[in-house]
């Protein structure tokens, strides 16, 4: 008669240090965001980091989670990439998939480096569990970073806050300069917040300080944005 409760009490204990993970890992999360973005402004004098950075031709290349490396992790991934070229193109396949490897004092596996954007339970899937929230039209300007002659990066207007969700399944790589649209696309690859709004996990905006949201609460953001927008587009009317 004892057993069921062994095992209740077990399997208690198993979801509450699930939670506990979570709630460590959201912390640690919104600790990483809170120092990189703003570094990567004060360090490129930028606006961004821009959302994704294209060619004249209008070519995605790069996404912000390629861009923010170096102020997450340090190893060698950053003096590897080619940021002349496509994330997916020959010069960078091998980062992308993961089987580079090096003999430097930086690190073997230039790739170990996206482990902070990945699911760490999804076995070799390089898919992202972090994509930003694209909730204005962005804004197309010359792109100053390394190795970028011509390059366009299309930033978030001034004033409006980087929003990152976290989701439980993307089926975006982590280095594709795919994201979610809260309203029109601005790129046809792109999500629809529809595609994604069943694998909301959490939010992260990006301000002055880090603001968390857990599910129930980043839904309720979100339609807030929404009712917000529809106001202004009848204002405007």
């Amino acid at each position: 008669m004892s057993r069921p409760i062994i095992v209740g009490a077990f399997l208690l204990a198993f979801c509450v240090g699930c939670e506990g993970r979570e709630a460590a890992r959201a912390k640690q999360t919104a600790q990483i965001f809170s120092y990189a973005i703003p570094n990567y402004r004060d360090t490129f004098l930028d606006a961004g980091p821009p959302i994704v950075v294209a060619d004249q031709d209008g070519n995605l290349l790069h996404s912000w989670r390629s861009l923010l490396i170096p102020f997450v992790m340090q190893n060698s991934f950053f003096d590897e990439y080619d940021l002349t070229t496509a994330w997916d193109s020959p010069q960078n396949q091998d980062l992308a998939d993961g089987t580079r490897r090096l003999d430097t004092e930086k690190g073997s596996d230039p790739a170990s480096v996206s482990t902070f954007y990945r699911e760490p339970r999804t076995g070799d899937s390089r898919d992202t569990i972090y994509v930003a929230l694209v909730q204005a039209p962005l804004e197309a300007k010359p792109y100053g970073g390394r190795d970028a002659d011509g390059h366009i990066g299309y930033y978030l207007p001034q004033g409006i806050p980087m929003v990152v969700l976290q989701l439980k399944q993307s089926d975006i790589h982590w280095m594709e300069p795919c994201d979610v649209a809260l309203f029109e696309k601005p790129f046809p690859n792109w999500l629809s917040l529809a595609d994604i709004q069943d694998q909301i996990v959490r939010s992260f905006e990006v301000g002055s300080e880090v603001t968390v949201r857990e599910r129930d609460e980043t839904l309720r953001f979100l339609e807030q944005l929404r009712q917000q927008d529809s106001r202004e587009v009848a204002a405007a009317q």
